[in-house]
């Protein structure tokens, strides 16, 4: 059984460039469109605009919160800023851990994409 000499083998990685990799996938530009990532960071801070001046006034009052949190002591908000550090750091490793080879700022980027997606995207109804 004869193989090419220049076929990738199974267990060896590919060794093609990045362009060489967009060309065989048919990728023809794979930068950003400039026009559609304006509009849609327009979009974006408009819908933060009306979600922090009219829904949360709905459901909270700004200043009691920030009263609040002035109230604090300073043990509570160094454990409260402990535990969110905390938080973010154990939450990338089920990703590396479910992923083979996967770094670890690799799962921390997919865990916050994924927390931002599913916290700005409503669920769809059934």
């Amino acid at each position: 059984m004869t193989t090419e000499d220049n076929a990738p083998q199974a267990d060896q990685p590919s060794e093609l460039s990045d362009e060489e990799a967009r060309a065989r996938l048919g990728v023809t530009n794979a930068g950003l469109d400039r026009k559609k990532t304006i509009i849609g960071s327009i979009i974006a801070v408009i819908f933060l605009a009306i979600v922090f001046t009219r829904v949360i006034p709905q459901i909270g009052n700004y200043a009691e919160a920030a009263e609040y949190i002035q109230a604090m002591t300073v043990t509570a908000i160094v454990i409260l800023v402990a535990v969110t550090l905390f938080y973010l750091w154990v939450y990338g490793w089920p990703f590396v851990a479910a992923t083979p080879g996967l770094k670890y700022k690799s799962g921390f980027i997919v865990n916050q994409s994924a927390f931002a997606v599913s916290n700005g995207i409503p669920a769809l109804p059934n």
